[in-house]
């Protein structure tokens, strides 16, 4: 039989994290197809945490992401994507054309947020004159980071897509009598 001399000891310590939140914003409420662009701004919050930060996950991790946005049908990013992040040694770099963000790696401070910034454009009005569109980033299967945490609520946003509408108008003739 084996058996200590001494007892032996552990101490677990316990953290209590907040939930982050995440939230979307479009900088106009409607674009014309194909003319105008828009900014789509994410914020990811911690400020419920202060002494601890959020690391995303990274492209090592399953999911391979920290943050992933699924652009609904008719809004793609732009030909000029003007795409940044004030979230510290995050990768985030989608190309003209994407349908699909990906924030990778790096992480939100603790006590702190940071902001996902793209450019979009409305590609199709769904085959009328507009089309209003939902944008929603899930707060389980779109939100990754290595503290378990999902976010308190889904992220969305709303944007109406509206088809160069050209109205002309022609008298002829040109003059008319009264009468």
């Amino acid at each position: 039989a084996i058996s200590n001399a001494t007892q032996a000891q552990q101490s677990v310590t316990v953290n209590n994290l907040n939930k982050p939140t995440i939230s979307k914003s479009f900088s106009a409420a409607t674009v014309v197809k194909s003319n105008q662009t828009v900014t789509l701004t994410i914020t990811i919050d911690n400020s419920g945490n202060l002494t601890k930060n959020l690391p995303f996950n990274t492209a090592a991790d399953t999911p391979a992401f920290g943050l992933r946005d699924t652009l609904p049908a008719g809004l793609e990013v732009a030909a000029t994507p003007n795409a940044s992040t004030t979230c510290v040694g995050s990768t985030f770099t989608p190309a003209a054309g994407d349908t699909t963000l990906l924030l990778v790696g790096g992480a939100v401070a603790a006590g702190g947020s940071c902001n996902v910034k793209v450019d979009l454009v409305g590609t199709s009005t769904g085959g009328g004159y507009s089309n209003s569109v939902v944008n929603t980033i899930d707060k389980t299967t779109d939100f990754a980071n290595h503290r378990g945490l999902a976010a308190l609520n889904n992220a969305t946003a709303s944007l109406s897509i509206n088809s160069v509408l050209q109205v002309t108008k022609q008298f002829s003739p040109t003059t008319v009598a009264a009468g």
